[in-house]
């Protein structure tokens, strides 16, 4: 059981593999806890300006680019789960949908459903069928899911998400924020668990088998916030 039962909160963009990747195993972990998870989406390029992250992009960066590459393909295998680059970018207005699924009660599936087809199949961000795809697989209306993405309303809420993450200190994604602490990248998720009072995150959502699997773990670096996408990528740990 949790040792706490405070909610946890999931800072997130859907641009981030690394956020897709952490998305995984946070809900394998939590299934053990007993804690509710809050979901908060918003725009990484936005939030990182406002840290003054303006450093170069990994894809200016060669050798960091093609390691980065590798690297997310290791912790896909490693969560047994498919990772395959988009095939175009700009998460703007799924993430702005969020809070429409948010209100039917769908977050969850809403964000599991968006992930599987940009991340898990390589689908395109700014194909308006993602959305639509994904309201008819869970029941949704797809007009008015589109229309409140599209709407100032959204926008606001949107904009609210990125100046109320940057208060609480938030300056990447994936962050995860439980009571006064938070923690930054798909390779911190063993320090949630241990807080949570689920042990470690391990390969499997529970401990990692061995301290050899451990320790290969921790030396992989999953930092960097996301890595195919040319105009986001504004570098730095």
């Amino acid at each position: 059981m949790s040792a706490d039962l405070a909610e946890v909160e999931f800072v997130f963009d859907f641009v981030s593999p690394y956020a897709y990747l952490a998305h995984h195993k946070l809900c394998t972990f939590l299934r053990n806890s007993g804690n509710r998870l809050k979901y908060t989406a918003v725009d990484l390029d936005a939030l990182k300006a406002q840290a003054g992250n303006t450093g170069p992009s990994t894809r200016e960066q060669p050798l960091k680019f093609a390691y980065a590459r590798t690297d997310l393909q290791r912790w896909a295998s490693l969560y047994g789960i498919p990772l395959v680059p988009p095939s175009g970018y700009g998460s703007g207005r799924l993430n702005r949908a969020l809070p429409y699924a948010n209100a039917a009660g769908m977050a969850r599936a809403y964000i599991d459903a968006v992930w599987a087809e940009i991340w898990g199949q390589g689908g395109d961000m700014n194909d308006e069928g993602v959305l639509t795809r994904v309201a008819g697989r869970l029941g949704l209306h797809s007009d008015q899911l589109l229309e409140f993405a599209d709407s100032a309303e959204a926008s606001t809420l949107y904009s609210a998400a990125v100046a109320s993450a940057h208060d609480r200190g938030v300056f990447g994604v994936p962050t995860i924020l439980w009571r006064d602490q938070m923690w930054w990248g798909n390779d911190r998720l063993d320090f949630v668990a241990t807080a949570l009072g689920v042990g470690n995150a391990g390969a499997d959502g529970g401990h990692f088998h061995n301290a050899h699997s451990r320790q290969s773990l921790i030396l992989r670096n999953s930092h960097e916030a996301h890595v195919f996408e040319p105009r986001n990528m504004t570098g730095g740990l």
